[in-house]
């Protein structure tokens, strides 16, 4: 991996195991020793698995791979290969605990969100930008500064319409975001609080019908958008080297999903290539 970064490989690379994790480290400090890094990285997983095991299920279902190695910065995800870089040096530091090694990985691997806007403007979009967060959820309230940072950045709009739809609220303009050159997510946030509900095509047919967006729009954001959202390249397309997930709709076209809203489309379900439903 250094080589295809970096363009040498002069650094032997081992390959380890940490709680079920591949591990590479290309360990370029002969005064640090691979053996400690490891065991902070472990400590760093045993935090996230006893505090909130349902992000390292994440990880789990996400990373391919940890990747430790002397970079410019403490953490870093690369698509591509679905690895969370963690630094050498920043893990054989013994000046902190594996806090912020759980953080780190937690920022990285799991690609922070931000909650921002919903309500009324605030500085939300603008942080998420800022922190390089994979997604600003909502996005109701949005300046054209909002939308400018937005369009320059690789942080996703996730508009979740199904929240409006239950408050009575103001939905988000998805038409201004996308002519404005924002990425745009559609997604369901199913909660008991606000969005009790999973229908994907009920969120693409209010995106359709009261934000604008046309119904590709609104089915690219609801599949390859939430990918991006994720910072996932491997779903949300029908495409060399991803999982093959996939459904046929039992409509003679995919304009039906908003046409009829509510009404049961989906006649066979692929997952990973193999048939499911």
């Amino acid at each position: 991996m250094r080589k295809a970064i970096f363009g040498d490989d002069k650094v032997q690379t081992e390959h380890h195991e940490v709680r079920g994790f591949h591990v590479i480290v290309e360990n370029s400090r002969p005064d640090i020793s691979t053996e400690v890094v490891l065991k902070r990285l472990d400590d760093a997983l045993a935090l996230i698995e006893r505090h909130q095991p349902w992000r390292l299920a994440h990880l789990r279902r996400d990373l391919a791979q940890f990747w430790v190695v002397r970079y410019p910065c403490r953490g870093a995800f690369f698509p591509e290969t679905r690895t969370c870089m963690t630094e050498l040096t920043f893990l054989a530091r013994t000046d902190i605990t594996a806090a912020p090694v759980a953080s780190s990985i937690l920022h990285e691997g799991m690609h922070a969100r931000v909650h921002a806007n919903q309500l009324k403007h605030g500085p939300g979009i603008q942080i998420a930008v800022e922190l390089d967060a994979a997604s600003a959820d909502h996005c109701t309230y949005a300046t054209d500064d909002d939308l400018d940072a937005l369009a320059n950045s690789t942080t996703v709009a996730t508009l979740l319409p199904g929240a409006e739809f239950s408050t009575r609220a103001r939905y988000p303009d998805a038409r201004r975001l996308i002519d404005a050159g924002v990425t745009v997510a559609l997604a369901a946030d199913c909660n008991p609080g606000s969005s009790y509900t999973t229908n994907i095509p009920f969120c693409i047919a209010i995106a359709v019908r009261e934000m604008g967006m046309t119904t590709d729009e609104a089915v690219w954001a609801a599949t390859k958008g939430g990918a991006l959202a994720l910072r996932r390249s491997d779903v949300g397309q029908l495409a060399p080297g991803a999982r093959a997930d996939a459904i046929l709709l039992d409509a003679p076209s995919h304009i039906h999903l908003a046409y009829r809203p509510g009404v049961p489309l989906v006649a066979a379900v692929w997952h990973g290539g193999v048939r499911a439903v």
